[in-house]
């Protein structure tokens, strides 16, 4: 695959795993956490970091990995001093800005 090719299928995959989250977040069926303590966590996955830069599927694999065990602050019952549910003109605009501004 060329360069432009592989840049759209890998942000078009990093897209429909960021809105199959948030689908799954709306869902009231769903755990607002798959709550796992940190000595599990570590056994379930690698997250070390590595000494060669990771491929573009082993990106995806951690992007789903770290969805997975996330806490869904836009679930319904989710419930927090500081925020709930999920702002989606804010979304809209944080992806807006990091796509346009790569400075940040």
């Amino acid at each position: 695959m060329d360069g432009d090719t592989k840049t759209m299928t890998f942000l078009q995959e990093v897209v429909d795993i960021l809105l199959a989250y948030i689908v799954e977040s709306f869902d009231r069926e769903t755990k607002v956490i798959d709550f796992h303590y940190p000595n599990e966590l570590l056994q379930l996955n690698n997250w070390e970091l590595q000494d060669e830069p990771a491929t573009l599927d082993d990106i995806l694999i951690s992007c789903r990995a770290t969805l997975k065990y996330a806490i869904k602050t836009a679930h319904p019952r989710y419930f927090n001093q500081l925020s709930t549910g999920l702002d989606m003109v804010g979304l809209a605009a944080d992806w807006l800005t990091s796509t346009a501004n790569t400075n940040m």
